[in-house]
């Protein structure tokens, strides 16, 4: 039971948003923590319907107290643990927040990721748990590019280059081969098994998901990306919603998906790239040019 793990905090603290269970040691981050949620809670609220009830935050003291937390009051099986436990930050709908002690190092970021973790228990309370079992890249993405978009402005550490860091790493992995298909990190299953794999997969899919809904965002309105999370929420899958808001199919909105962050990779995040395929273009003609005009006088020369 929840009451059997809080037993083993000695420390609590409570605000209007939300209650805290920590360790006496760690008690300036638990006031750190309370105070960037209940800024969080205010700031998405601006955007999204919102619920009024209180959230739960543990902060554990080691990795093994927050898999055991994971396990008896969220039920997480052991691959979603070493899962959570890697990422360091989980949210269950809006009632409880968990955090693994390393986010005390994480800096502007901890604002970020409690801002987007707060943003999925406001989204699955108005659409439900469906996107985050079978639509899994739509709802992270949307919560991270939600996250993003409140906290514009407010941490210029952070906030100014977030969209080009996850951009540049989904470029990074098209040219490279390993950029992941939507319907590969769709699932819960196949999201929580990308981060334990590796950082690298793990970083892949988070960047594909952000750009895919900066792409839809840019395409079809932010609506466009509410209204999928709502027809998976009733039952529908993501890709005939997909194509009745976009009215393409998947492997061509995916197609032109991947020739937007391409074209964006290349003339917008990696000018060098594009300066060294223009040069190589000059080249080319130089060279063709050049040739034609030998072939011809040798042609010249022969029939003289």
């Amino acid at each position: 039971h929840a009451t059997d793990i809080e037993a083993n905090f000695d420390g609590r603290l409570y605000g209007d948003n939300a209650n805290i269970f920590y360790h006496s040691q760690d008690e300036t981050q638990a006031r750190r923590v309370l105070e960037i949620f209940e800024e969080a809670k205010q700031l998405v609220a601006e955007r999204l319907p919102h619920s009024d009830s209180k959230v739960k935050v543990y902060l554990y003291g080691s990795s093994d107290e927050m898999a055991q937390g994971l396990a008896t009051i969220l039920g997480y099986k052991p691959m979603e643990i070493q899962a959570v436990l890697k990422a360091g930050i989980s949210e269950q709908s809006n009632n409880t927040l968990h955090l693994h002690p390393k986010t005390a190092y994480w800096g502007s970021f901890l604002t970020h990721a409690i801002v987007d973790e707060h943003t999925h228990g406001v989204l699955r309370e108005k659409f439900g748990t469906g996107s985050s079992i079978s639509a899994t890249w739509i709802e992270e993405g949307l919560t991270s590019y939600l996250a993003n978009a409140v906290l514009l402005n407010k941490l210029a550490d952070f906030e100014s280059t977030f969209p080009e860091r996850r951009f540049k790493v989904a470029f990074k992995a098209l040219v490279s081969g390993k950029l992941p298909k939507l319907d590969e990190i769709s699932t819960r299953s196949q999201w929580y098994s990308r981060i334990n794999e590796s950082h690298e997969a793990w970083n892949n899919q988070y960047a594909l998901s952000y750009f895919t809904v900066s792409h839809l965002v840019s395409n079809y309105g932010l609506d466009s990306v509410l209204e999928i999370m709502s027809d998976v929420g009733k039952g529908q899958t993501y890709k005939d919603s997909l194509q009745d808001i976009t009215g393409t199919g998947l492997d061509d909105f995916e197609h032109a998906m991947r020739r937007s962050l391409l074209y964006t990779g290349l003339f917008h995040l990696h000018i060098q790239y594009t300066l060294f395929i223009l040069a190589s273009l000059v080249i080319f003609v130089v060279i063709s040019v050049y040739l034609i005009r030998w072939i011809r006088r040798y042609s010249r020369a022969r029939h003289d």
